[in-house]
């Protein structure tokens, strides 16, 4: 395995209910983790290389980014969490950027609340740069494939392999994304899925 090179990301915690669908921005970010919650639902933890571009909606921090952001972020933009979430964060040195009511990081856009907040990235605290989560070269453990990858979510998910790419499907559906708030929405693709369990 290579070096690990060093990145300074910014990470966004983004809704994946039906409602919040299809999400602004999160094709750009450089990895996506999505995680399971309450209720069967999942949602994102985007990281971004810092820049502009809307990004969203914006939800609250979960239990596992405890675990999982420190080593990725130390910029996590949320519209908060309960306070066993949001108190190890802060201890472990990440800026929470809109958890707090007072601020105005996020924007409201006219979807159904709480589905309509989002983020733009320009002007958000500078993150530190850390080593990638992933190492560069050829993985040593799971097995690689070009067929398709089922997710057993409670909302099934599929990432279907064409021509390169994997494009995902949320109960039989391809899944749409918009690349920027203005756009028109595309199928939601990506180069690499890993699966852990």
């Amino acid at each position: 395995m290579g070096e690990r090179p060093l990145e300074a990301l910014v990470a966004v915690k983004v809704d994946n209910a039906e409602p919040a669908r299809p999400q602004i921005g999160i094709g750009a970010a450089r990895y996506l983790f999505e995680v399971p919650v309450e209720g069967g639902m999942t949602r994102f933890l985007a990281l971004f290389a810092p820049g502009d571009g809307l990004v969203g909606p914006v939800r609250s921090a979960r239990p596992v980014d405890v675990d999982l952001l420190p080593a990725l972020s130390d910029v996590l933009v949320s519209t908060g969490g309960r306070p066993f979430v949001m108190g190890p964060l802060e201890a472990q040195g990440v800026e929470l950027v809109g958890s707090d009511p007072e601020d105005n990081e996020l924007q409201t856009l006219e979807r159904p609340a709480p589905h309509n907040l989002f983020v733009s990235l320009a002007g958000l605290p500078e993150p530190t740069e850390r080593p990638s989560p992933l190492p560069r070269g050829e993985s040593t453990a799971g097995e690689p494939t070009e067929e398709a990858i089922e997710v057993p979510y409670a909302d099934p998910v599929t990432w279907t392999y064409t021509d390169g790419v994997y494009t995902r499907e949320v109960g039989g559906e391809v899944a749409t994304i918009f690349p920027e708030f203005s756009a028109e929405p595309v199928a939601f693709t990506t180069e690499t899925v890993v699966v852990m369990e």
